[in-house]
């Protein structure tokens, strides 16, 4: 039986980030990580950020995607070693150490002959961050990772002896925040429920449903944007259907979602997440009398979980986002696409350089041909997994 996703109103009414150890991939298939510090006072939950050639901890990013990504890292086995090159999403540079004076400091590489490793510390769900072969300049035994108060929030290396604050433990988080798109990126996610494990999907094509849920497909009906009203809500945006999650209800024994063609059909929606260590959210919208209704996920038919405040963790109340793509926008400018692959056109053709496995498609997604002249209009060049808009004219 397929599952239907409903607003809790009827029994939910009340009136007014995912932690894994850190795994490898590649450049084709990365997974993306935020590194983040427990830290205390100022330093707490700070995250490792790319500043240039600067590493710094810096706090959480989540409206702009240039500024996320500048905080998002992989882990890619070393060569012959057993522990990891981390590599920065921005810039596609690795994490390197430089002597600075006199202490040692992270800063980034376009090639890093230092290997990391992530070993068990004394708080539980964190870890200390160590290199492997430490550097010949420096302090010697100065190889952990920490966290300080000064210099915008830099990072340092310490000795073994010097692990003595929260500023020294590390977690690995998943990337799963919701960002809002803008007019120069837009941020493609899947929207999953953990409890049931299936996934939002715009079910417009089945009669008499809007939005379901559904085992992942990699389909575009699976894929949200964000986008963001003047209420300071959002609306959530179908991919395939260009379809809006409207605030307006249909009654039918319970409160199922429906859609809406614009954006003036609903108020819009609020994300919040479900405490402070969690990457999973709940999403709700308040009426005009001031009665808040939840996003939640049963089983067509029956009757929802009571909603419990603060109590929403893996429960049908509670929505997880993962990245699928980014559309950058930058349209007459040539435009950094991934590993210094740049794109442009010129004289009603697109040029892609650095890459020969590249593809061309209109905005509706149908191929378009290499090495040609085209009609003006904008175009999807996608390479390295990475898609960007183009302006032909």
């Amino acid at each position: 039986m397929k599952k239907r996703l409903f607003s809790g109103l009827l029994l939910s009414i009340i009136c007014c980030l995912n932690l894994l150890a850190q795994s490898s991939s590649t450049e084709a298939n990365p997974k993306w990580y935020y590194i983040q510090v427990k830290g205390l006072g100022l330093n707490a939950n700070r995250v490792l950020t790319d500043l240039g050639d600067q590493v710094s901890g810096q706090p959480l990013a989540t409206t702009d995607v240039d500024a996320v990504s500048r905080q998002l890292w992989r882990f890619e086995i070393a060569q012959g070693a057993s522990g990891y090159t981390v590599i920065n999403k921005y810039s596609k540079k690795q994490l390197s150490v430089a002597f600075d004076g006199s202490v040692r400091r992270p800063v980034m590489a376009e090639s890093s002959p230092y290997v990391w490793s992530f070993t068990t510390s004394t708080v539980s769900g964190y870890k200390y961050v160590k290199i492997l072969n430490e550097p010949q300049e420096g302090t010697k035994g100065d190889i952990y990772l920490s966290q300080t108060f000064y210099q915008n929030y830099a990072l340092k290396l310490v000795s073994e002896s010097d692990r003595v604050t929260d500023s020294e433990v590390f977690r690995c988080v998943l990337n799963e925040i919701p960002v809002p798109s803008t007019d120069d990126a837009v941020v493609w996610m899947t929207i999953r429920n953990p409890k049931t494990d299936k996934y939002l999907t715009d079910g417009s094509s089945s009669v008499g449903t809007n939005f379901i849920l559904e085992a992942k497909n990699g389909s575009q009906a699976q894929q949200w944007k964000m986008q963001a009203k003047e209420n300071g809500n959002y609306d959530f945006v179908n991919r395939a259907t260009g379809s809006i999650i409207s605030t307006v209800t249909n009654l039918n024994r319970y409160y199922y979602l429906n859609n809406a063609a614009n954006t003036d059909q609903s108020a819009g929606w609020k994300f919040a997440p479900v405490n402070a260590q969690s990457n999973q959210y709940e999403i709700s919208a308040t009426d005009e009398k001031g009665v808040i209704s939840y996003w939640n996920a049963t089983t067509d038919g029956q009757a929802p979980e009571v909603y419990s405040n603060g109590n929403s963790l893996n429960s049908t109340y509670s929505w997880i986002f993962t990245w699928v793509e980014e559309i950058h926008t930058g349209l007459n400018q040539p435009t950094i696409v991934a590993d210094n692959i740049r794109v442009y056109s010129m004289n009603r053709r697109i040029y892609v350089d650095g890459c020969d496995e590249y593809r061309i498609t209109s905005l509706s997604g149908l191929p378009v041909r290499k090495n040609v002249e085209l009609p003006t209009g904008i175009y999807l060049v996608t390479a390295k997994s990475k898609t960007v808009k183009i302006l032909v004219k």
